[in-house]
């Protein structure tokens, strides 16, 4: 992580360039560091606006203080040139980043500028890290109260001793990695360390000897790097030694010293090389564009006047000079080029230079014949010239006694001249002008020495002479300001007596400004403490100065009326917010921004918490309604759009063929069949009669005797295992086949074998339509039964939605049911063992005679049918419930509207208000919660509900599901 030293030097490296010629290399480098740099900042910044909005204060404000804070930072990557450096990035195709959002930037701001009390909720958020010994958590919340409450020096104490510990326990911790020897993670640690903020002392022994080996590993990095050639990527690395052994004043191992010295002078040499060329290329362009610039007005014949033609060989002397300076040889054609241009450009300037000489020959007979017939003319005209002069600069100093002078001593001749006459009737009208500004200036003095009645006609006549004093000539206004100072000091005793009085009933008043009277007790406190102050301001604005102690102690109850007076309206603004809110989004908006409010009480605050912390939205509201027991499908609810009208996918997934294949194969549901072993009755025979079950057929081997892959029940516990088996007469006389299993019979009937088309890859059958089929299954066992539903089920959990999973409820019941039976631990086979069965069977036999009351494809036909109507239609904001449960509502339109909300006893959705037929009456049918939003359902749930049963079948009605809690009561 960059910390906020490593940002000032990038930005310090940027200043230097920008307005210079940058190199490629260096531009390309500090470009990505800084627009990643901007970009990071830019999110962190927009995360803790959004925290905000959320009513999420603590956290935004702790991910602000993460070192670099937020702010510091961002007020390093916002230096001066920052826009420069922009625009040259942009059209140098260099990475770059837009600039920062300003209104996130005042919204965290305005988060700061609040400042919190010694009872802050944040308070108690650090007492509860600090008693679970989360160290971090607390210092990020130490850091927001110092950030929030600067003058809590308690806070300021524990934060530093907070501080020291972490620092304390992190470099013990780098001590011990120091000892195993294991420098490349200790010094991971290190920059991790000096990312965090914490104050490391540099001159700590674990510390130093951590950043020398940091240092040195490094210089390994830049000595590889000097190897590839790469110096640019070296310099940085040169750089950031340098940079780490100033901070921490390290003193550097000979050796090591002696390797940054050399790698500091080869990037240095490469850089100024690098350099060099660039200045080339750029004084080899400069000239070839000077070239094409001369062969272009040549080439066109064009008319060029001596002074362009001056500039041109000025121009292009000076490019090919400083090309020449750096002493490499010019392409020959582009010297041969210049050559001509500097050849023709020196043609055209002899041909103008003779040109000039005969023109500058017939000026000077001219001139010599008219001096002698001009000379009164030009006396009369220089002197009427330097009157005028006079006059207007007086005019422009405003000097209305010297304009009045100069103009007596103005000879009468020259004063019959037109532009003379017309520049006396200009200064006539300027020192008219001037004594009627001191006229006026007069008249407002005179009202002011009247004694008016009020003190606020006084200061506004008071204010009056000010303005009047300031637009009079410089030589009238000393006089005006002596004489309305002599009044000041008399007038200055009466208006601060005044002024004091109504201070007094101001302060009076404003010890009923505090948050514990409650808000109505404020508002009345508010309105009294800006009447008394009302005019004052005027007052303070306008001289002569107010006493400093009336100033100070004005300005406060000023401020302090300023800050109950935008508490006091953004309260009311935000009741009205909750009130008129369109929406839930602007609802939750309003809701949260009002608990932050300090006229909110601490149960309101904890009844809006509650309303956050439900995470209300329309999936929320209509999964509660519709799906209260799959919060997993919630989400979908909101896009009815995209539910699938058959509830199967179309191929499966990688995944869920592997699943699949894995269960089709698997042989012990398929071609299993029961013998009975029949014994011999020879005396001491060992073998009893009893049935096994065989993979496959037994027939005779070469020996005549009946071979198989066999499992024996009776010999065999735990895992269901075929073993190859061999029966002689001498221990069986008979080996009969009897059956092949019903789990065969049952594995064909519900075509697990054929669930994926080999053809074409798509399922054939929907899941559902299995379970209905394993449900109702009277032959196979149980435990087969179970067994396939689970590993089923598993197969449609990796796409629940397409399999229309959240349309059978009682699906994921029967699941819960058979997992809670154990269903989940029976393995392949184990409908064949007698431990096993005696273990599952009944209890799995009770549960599918239970299951098969509902159909669960007819349950997701009806419920998807039912569902989608609700969705689609869709609920209307309806208002919310106030803090003591009486509903705040707004007019929807919907006749006979029932209002859902949160139910503050089950903590769950449901319906709490109905508006009877007549419009006005409410019905109270729930507790709500303190201000739970209050929803009203835009269509007719009984409509809905009856046309859905009307649609099943009969015996689909017979054994309908459950319905969910929207359609209870009906």
């Amino acid at each position: 992580m960059t910390t906020l030293n490593q940002a000032e030097r990038l930005v310090r490296k940027i200043g230097e360039l920008v307005g210079q010629p940058i190199p490629d290399v260096q531009a390309s480098r500090l470009a990505q560091e800084y627009a990643e740099l901007c970009r990071g900042a830019g999110r962190r910044l927009e995360q803790c606006a959004l925290m905000i909005e959320a009513a999420q204060g603590l956290q935004a404000l702790q991910l602000a203080e993460t070192p670099p804070p937020l702010l510091d930072l961002i007020t390093v990557l916002s230096f001066r040139e920052a826009g420069q450096w922009r625009t040259y990035c942009q059209a140098h195709n260099l990475p770059w980043a837009e600039a920062f959002y300003d209104k996130y930037i005042r919204l965290l701001n305005s988060t700061y500028g609040k400042g919190i009390a010694a009872d802050h909720p944040f308070y108690r958020d650090y007492r509860r890290a600090v008693l679970t010994d989360d160290d971090d958590r607390a210092l990020s919340i130490l850091r927001v109260i110092a950030r929030l409450n600067p003058a809590d020096e308690n806070t300021k104490a524990e934060l530093k001793r907070l501080e020291e510990k972490l620092v304390r326990v992190k470099v013990e911790t780098l001590t011990g990695a120091l000892e195993t020897g294991d420098v490349t993670g200790a010094t991971a640690q290190v920059a991790k360390l000096e990312s965090s903020g914490l104050p490391v002392p540099s001159s700590h022994p674990v510390w130093q000897r951590l950043q020398v080996a940091r240092c040195g590993e490094l210089l390994s990095r830049a000595e590889a790097l000097r190897e590839r050639g790469a110096w640019g990527e070296a310099e940085v690395l040169v750089e950031e030694i340098h940079a780490l052994a100033t901070q921490n004043n390290l003193q550097l191992p000979a050796a090591d010293a002696d390797l940054w010295n050399s790698l500091e002078e080869w990037t240095t040499s490469q850089r100024r090389a690098y350099a060099e060329d660039q200045d080339f290329k750029r004084a080899v362009s400069a000239l070839e564009y000077e070239i094409q610039a001369v062969e272009t007005f040549r080439n066109r014949n064009a008319g060029m006047k001596p002074p362009e033609i001056q500039a041109a060989f000025d121009s292009l002397t000076a490019k090919w000079r400083d090309a020449e300076h750096f002493g490499r040889p010019l392409d020959s054609e582009l010297s041969d080029r210049g050559e001509q241009c500097m050849a023709w450009l020196q043609n055209r300037l002899a041909a103008a230079e003779r040109k000039q000489r005969i023109m500058l020959a017939l000026v000077a007979l001219i001139i010599v014949a008219a001096i002698g017939a001009s000379i009164p003319m030009v006396l009369n005209w220089q002197s009427r010239r330097n009157y005028l002069a006079a006059l207007g600069g007086l005019e422009s100093a405003r000097r209305v006694a010297d304009t009045e002078t100069l103009e007596q001593r103005i000879p009468a001749k020259l004063k019959t001249n037109a532009k003379m006459a017309a520049g006396l009737a200009r200064a006539d009208k300027f020192i008219s002008r001037e004594t009627k500004l001191k006229e006026t200036f007069d008249r407002k003095f005179d009202a002011l020495q009247k004694a008016p009645p009020t003190l606020e006609q006084t200061s506004e006549r008071r204010a009056d002479c000010e303005k009047a004093i300031a637009v009079l000539a410089p030589e009238f206004q000393d006089g005006a300001r002596s004489e309305v100072a002599e009044w000041d000091r008399k007038w200055k005793m009466e208006r601060n007596g005044e002024f004091a009085s109504r201070l007094a009933h101001a302060d009076e008043f404003a010890g009923g400004l505090n948050v514990t009277n409650g808000f109505d007790a404020v508002r009345k406190s508010l309105s009294q403490v800006q009447d008394a102050l009302s005019g004052l301001d005027v007052l303070v604005a306008q001289p002569p100065p107010m006493d400093r102690a009336l100033d100070s102690k004005y300005h406060d109850l000023a401020a302090r009326a300023a800050y109950w007076s935008v508490a006091v309206q953004d309260w009311e603004k935000t009741e009205t917010s909750l009130e008129e809110a369109d929406g839930l989004e602007d609802y939750f908006h309003a809701l949260a921004h009002w608990a932050q409010l300090p006229f909110a009480t601490d149960a309101q605050r904890d009844a809006a918490s509650e309303i956050g912390r439900l995470k209300i939205n329309e999936a929320a509201l209509l999964g509660e309604l519709l799906l209260p027991n799959d919060k997993e499908f919630w989400g979908s609810l909101t896009n009815p759009a995209s539910w699938r009208p058959t509830f199967m996918p179309g191929q499966p997934t990688d995944a869920e063929k592997a699943a699949y294949l894995k269960l089709r194969d698997d042989k012990n549901m398929q071609s299993v069949y029961a013998y009975e072993l029949t014994t011999n009755a020879r005396p001491g025979n060992p073998f009893q009669s009893h049935p096994v079950f065989a993979q496959g057929l037994i027939t005779p081997d070469r020996a005549g005797q009946e071979s198989g892959l066999v499992y024996d029940p009776t010999e065999r516990r735990g895992p269901v295992q075929f073993t190859p088996q061999t029966y002689s007469d001498w221990d069986y006389v008979r080996v009969t086949r009897l059956f092949r299993t019903q789990e065969c019979d049952a594995y064909e009937q519900l075509g697990l074998g054929e669930l994926i088309d080999t053809t074409s890859g798509n399922y054939q059958k929907p899941i559902l339509q299995l379970f209905d089929q394993l449900n109702q299954d009277d032959n196979s066992s149980a435990l087969f039964r179970a067994f396939v539903t689970i590993k089923l089920d598993e197969l449609a959990r990796m796409r629940p939605l397409d399999w229309g999973l959240q349309w059978a409820p009682d699906a994921t019941r029967d699941i819960r049911q058979l997992r809670d039976l154990g269903a989940d631990r029976i393995q392949s086979g184990d409908w064949m063992s007698r431990e096993q069965v005696l273990k599952f069977e009944k209890p799995l036999q009770r549960h599918f005679l239970e299951a098969r009351k509902v159909s669960l494809a007819d349950e997701a036909r009806f419920m998807s049918r039912l569902v989608r109507q609700v969705c689609e239609q869709g609920f209307l904001f309806g208002g919310f419930a106030g803090s003591n449960g009486t509903p705040v509502l707004h007019e929807t339109g919907v006749r006979g509207a029932e209002y859902w909300g949160w139910d503050a006893r089950s903590g769950s959705a449901t319906l709490l208000f109905r508006r009877a037929a007549n419009g006005e009456n409410i019905e109270k049918l729930g507790e709500p919660m303190p201000y739970t939003p209050l929803l009203v359902f835009s269509g007719d749930r009984r409509k809905i509900l009856l046309d859905a049963q009307q649609e099943m079948s009969q015996s689909a009605a017979a054994t309908a599901p459950a319905l969910p809690p929207f359609f209870s009561g009906l």
